[in-house]
Protein backbone atom coordinates (compact mmCIF):
# COMPACT_ATOMS: atom_id res chain seq x y z
CA UNK A 1 0.00 0.00 0.00
CA UNK A 2 1.29 3.45 -0.95
CA UNK A 3 0.98 6.00 1.83
CA UNK A 4 2.22 8.92 -0.27
CA UNK A 5 2.20 9.18 -4.01
CA UNK A 6 3.69 12.18 -5.80
CA UNK A 7 3.56 12.60 -9.54
CA UNK A 8 4.87 15.46 -11.61
CA UNK A 9 3.97 15.58 -15.28
CA UNK A 10 7.11 15.66 -17.42
CA UNK A 11 5.86 18.67 -19.37
CA UNK A 12 5.90 20.73 -16.14
CA UNK A 13 9.60 20.07 -15.48
CA UNK A 14 12.48 22.28 -16.62
CA UNK A 15 15.96 20.78 -16.49
CA UNK A 16 17.43 24.13 -15.53
CA UNK A 17 21.10 23.28 -14.93
CA UNK A 18 23.12 24.70 -17.87
CA UNK A 19 25.79 22.01 -17.38
CA UNK A 20 24.31 18.51 -17.62
CA UNK A 21 25.81 15.04 -17.67
CA UNK A 22 25.15 13.13 -20.88
CA UNK A 23 23.47 10.28 -19.01
CA UNK A 24 21.07 12.76 -17.37
CA UNK A 25 20.10 14.22 -20.74
CA UNK A 26 19.43 10.73 -22.07
CA UNK A 27 17.24 9.99 -19.06
CA UNK A 28 15.37 13.27 -19.49
CA UNK A 29 14.67 12.31 -23.09
CA UNK A 30 13.48 8.84 -22.04
CA UNK A 31 10.96 10.15 -19.50
CA UNK A 32 9.70 13.03 -21.63
CA UNK A 33 11.41 16.01 -20.01
CA UNK A 34 11.94 18.19 -23.06
CA UNK A 35 12.52 21.68 -21.66
CA UNK A 36 16.12 22.32 -20.65
CA UNK A 37 18.52 25.23 -20.22
CA UNK A 38 21.82 25.93 -21.97
CA UNK A 39 24.29 28.82 -22.06
CA UNK A 40 27.13 27.71 -24.34
CA UNK A 41 27.76 26.05 -27.68
CA UNK A 42 29.23 22.85 -26.21
CA UNK A 43 26.05 22.24 -24.22
CA UNK A 44 23.94 22.99 -27.29
CA UNK A 45 25.86 20.43 -29.36
CA UNK A 46 25.57 17.86 -26.56
CA UNK A 47 21.81 18.31 -26.38
CA UNK A 48 21.58 18.12 -30.18
CA UNK A 49 23.28 14.73 -30.10
CA UNK A 50 21.37 13.27 -27.15
CA UNK A 51 17.98 14.99 -27.18
CA UNK A 52 17.53 16.63 -30.60
CA UNK A 53 13.85 17.46 -30.02
CA UNK A 54 14.47 19.30 -26.76
CA UNK A 55 12.83 22.67 -26.17
CA UNK A 56 15.63 24.98 -25.14
CA UNK A 57 15.81 27.90 -22.74
CA UNK A 58 18.81 30.18 -23.22
CA UNK A 59 20.30 31.45 -19.97
CA UNK A 60 21.80 34.93 -20.15
CA UNK A 61 24.28 36.55 -17.80
CA UNK A 62 23.25 39.23 -15.29
CA UNK A 63 24.90 41.83 -13.10
CA UNK A 64 24.79 39.99 -9.79
CA UNK A 65 27.56 42.02 -8.14
CA UNK A 66 25.21 42.93 -5.27
CA UNK A 67 24.09 39.37 -4.56
CA UNK A 68 25.20 37.27 -1.61
CA UNK A 69 26.01 34.34 -3.91
CA UNK A 70 27.03 35.29 -7.44
CA UNK A 71 26.04 32.77 -10.13
CA UNK A 72 27.01 34.73 -13.25
CA UNK A 73 30.64 33.95 -12.54
CA UNK A 74 29.93 30.47 -13.89
CA UNK A 75 26.53 30.50 -15.63
CA UNK A 76 24.97 32.62 -18.37
CA UNK A 77 25.83 33.93 -21.83
CA UNK A 78 26.58 37.60 -22.47
CA UNK A 79 24.42 39.40 -25.02
CA UNK A 80 26.81 38.93 -27.93
CA UNK A 81 27.26 35.23 -27.19
CA UNK A 82 23.53 34.80 -26.66
CA UNK A 83 22.78 36.07 -30.16
CA UNK A 84 25.42 33.75 -31.60
CA UNK A 85 23.85 30.83 -29.73
CA UNK A 86 20.43 31.65 -31.16
CA UNK A 87 21.98 31.61 -34.63
CA UNK A 88 23.75 28.32 -33.91
CA UNK A 89 20.53 26.74 -32.69
CA UNK A 90 18.83 27.79 -35.90
CA UNK A 91 21.70 26.26 -37.89
CA UNK A 92 21.36 22.99 -35.95
CA UNK A 93 17.55 22.98 -36.32
CA UNK A 94 17.12 23.11 -32.54
CA UNK A 95 14.12 24.76 -30.91
CA UNK A 96 14.62 27.66 -28.48
CA UNK A 97 11.42 28.56 -26.66
CA UNK A 98 12.59 31.18 -24.19
CA UNK A 99 15.17 32.90 -22.03
CA UNK A 100 16.18 32.52 -18.39
CA UNK A 101 18.47 34.34 -16.00
CA UNK A 102 19.43 34.37 -12.33
CA UNK A 103 20.42 37.59 -10.60
CA UNK A 104 22.31 35.78 -7.85
CA UNK A 105 21.11 34.39 -4.55
CA UNK A 106 20.26 37.08 -2.03
CA UNK A 107 20.00 39.84 -4.62
CA UNK A 108 19.05 43.11 -2.92
CA UNK A 109 18.78 45.51 -5.87
CA UNK A 110 15.83 45.78 -8.24
CA UNK A 111 17.99 47.18 -11.05
CA UNK A 112 19.60 43.77 -11.61
CA UNK A 113 16.17 42.29 -12.38
CA UNK A 114 15.07 45.23 -14.50
CA UNK A 115 18.21 45.08 -16.65
CA UNK A 116 17.94 41.29 -16.99
CA UNK A 117 14.30 41.44 -18.10
CA UNK A 118 15.17 44.08 -20.69
CA UNK A 119 18.06 41.95 -21.97
CA UNK A 120 15.81 38.90 -22.09
CA UNK A 121 13.31 40.86 -24.16
CA UNK A 122 16.06 41.79 -26.63
CA UNK A 123 17.18 38.17 -27.06
CA UNK A 124 13.61 36.94 -27.39
CA UNK A 125 12.96 39.56 -30.06
CA UNK A 126 16.05 38.36 -31.90
CA UNK A 127 14.92 34.75 -31.63
CA UNK A 128 11.45 35.61 -32.90
CA UNK A 129 13.05 37.42 -35.84
CA UNK A 130 14.95 34.24 -36.75
CA UNK A 131 11.77 32.17 -36.68
CA UNK A 132 11.67 30.82 -33.13
CA UNK A 133 8.56 31.07 -30.99
CA UNK A 134 9.90 32.57 -27.78
CA UNK A 135 7.12 32.18 -25.23
CA UNK A 136 8.85 31.46 -21.90
CA UNK A 137 10.67 33.80 -19.52
CA UNK A 138 12.27 32.35 -16.38
CA UNK A 139 13.09 35.10 -13.85
CA UNK A 140 15.29 32.79 -11.78
CA UNK A 141 15.42 33.12 -8.02
CA UNK A 142 17.56 34.60 -5.31
CA UNK A 143 14.84 36.86 -3.95
CA UNK A 144 15.60 38.01 -0.40
CA UNK A 145 13.65 36.10 2.23
CA UNK A 146 15.41 36.73 5.52
CA UNK A 147 13.66 38.56 8.32
CA UNK A 148 14.30 42.26 7.84
CA UNK A 149 14.48 42.12 4.03
CA UNK A 150 10.76 42.67 3.42
CA UNK A 151 11.29 46.16 2.04
CA UNK A 152 13.92 44.92 -0.40
CA UNK A 153 11.60 42.19 -1.64
CA UNK A 154 8.68 44.61 -2.03
CA UNK A 155 10.86 46.97 -4.09
CA UNK A 156 12.15 44.15 -6.28
CA UNK A 157 8.66 42.72 -6.83
CA UNK A 158 7.24 46.12 -7.80
CA UNK A 159 10.12 46.78 -10.22
CA UNK A 160 9.74 43.34 -11.80
CA UNK A 161 5.99 43.84 -12.28
CA UNK A 162 6.48 47.26 -13.88
CA UNK A 163 9.17 45.98 -16.23
CA UNK A 164 7.18 42.90 -17.24
CA UNK A 165 4.12 45.06 -17.95
CA UNK A 166 6.29 47.27 -20.16
CA UNK A 167 8.15 44.58 -22.10
CA UNK A 168 5.86 41.54 -21.94
CA UNK A 169 2.24 42.62 -22.44
CA UNK A 170 -0.37 39.97 -21.69
CA UNK A 171 -1.52 39.66 -25.30
CA UNK A 172 1.85 38.16 -26.24
CA UNK A 173 1.01 35.04 -24.19
CA UNK A 174 4.53 34.71 -22.80
CA UNK A 175 4.63 32.34 -19.85
CA UNK A 176 6.56 33.89 -16.95
CA UNK A 177 7.91 31.74 -14.14
CA UNK A 178 10.34 32.17 -11.25
CA UNK A 179 12.37 30.03 -8.84
CA UNK A 180 11.78 31.53 -5.37
CA UNK A 181 13.71 28.94 -3.39
CA UNK A 182 15.77 31.31 -1.22
CA UNK A 183 12.70 33.46 -0.55
CA UNK A 184 10.91 30.50 1.04
CA UNK A 185 13.73 28.90 3.01
CA UNK A 186 16.29 31.59 3.89
CA UNK A 187 14.67 32.36 7.25
CA UNK A 188 13.76 28.75 8.05
CA UNK A 189 16.96 27.80 9.82
CA UNK A 190 19.86 29.02 11.94
CA UNK A 191 23.37 27.74 11.35
CA UNK A 192 25.70 27.32 14.32
CA UNK A 193 29.36 26.54 13.74
CA UNK A 194 32.78 26.82 15.37
CA UNK A 195 35.34 29.11 13.74
CA UNK A 196 38.76 27.54 14.33
CA UNK A 197 40.88 29.83 12.16
CA UNK A 198 40.74 32.91 9.99
CA UNK A 199 42.96 34.26 7.25
CA UNK A 200 43.24 37.78 5.87
CA UNK A 201 43.40 37.78 2.07
CA UNK A 202 45.51 40.56 0.56
CA UNK A 203 44.82 41.62 -3.02
CA UNK A 204 48.22 41.63 -4.71
CA UNK A 205 46.84 43.64 -7.61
Amino acid sequence: MKIFSFYYSADRIIYANPCKQSSYIRYAQEVGVDVMTFDNEQELLKIKQLHPHAKLVLRIITDDSNAVCRFSMKFGADMHTARKLVEKAQELDMDIIGVSFHCGSGQMTSKAFVDAIQNARAIMNYGNKLGFTMNLLDLGGGFPGNTGTEDYFAEIAAAINRTIDEHFPEDENVRIIAEPGRYYVASAYTLATNVIASREMIDAG
